[in-house]
């Protein structure tokens, strides 16, 4: 899913939750947008370079290969949803991750074949790498 559509609709699901979570809902927002800060993360270590352009260009041009996206992860979710028992903050993040991931559950669905390049657990990747 690209950029723009993650930024729309976690736009529009932040609005929706404003009038009742107030500032969390900048949080959510927050959260959806930047979990895909771990595929610059992974492009950063594999490629020792810096420019985000290069490594959105990197991940468009080579959608077939498998990496491991950390905050796409289910261990990376149970930690946060035991962090969010301690504060709000982080009940916040959970959400907007959780609205970033039924997005691109959803691309999955469209498009089946990508799911296998994109584990969602630090266990299915390790078992496949």
């Amino acid at each position: 899913m690209y950029v723009h559509q993650h930024v729309i609709l976690a736009l529009i699901a932040s609005l929706i939750l404003f009038p009742f979570i107030k500032i969390y809902a900048l949080i959510v927002f927050l959260a959806a947008i930047f979990i895909d800060t771990d595929h610059y993360l992974c492009y950063l270590f594999e490629h020792k370079d810096v420019s985000l352009k290069n490594a959105y260009r990197y991940f468009y041009s080579n959608p077939k290969k498998v990496h491991l996206y950390i905050f796409h992860t289910i261990e990376f979710w149970f930690i946060l949803a035991l962090l969010s028992i301690l504060t709000p903050f982080f009940l916040a993040i959970l959400i907007g991750i959780f609205i970033h991931i039924i997005q691109d559950l959803v691309y999955h669905l469209q498009h089946p074949k990508s799911l296998k390049y994109k584990p969602y657990s630090l266990i299915v990747y390790l078992r496949k790498t």
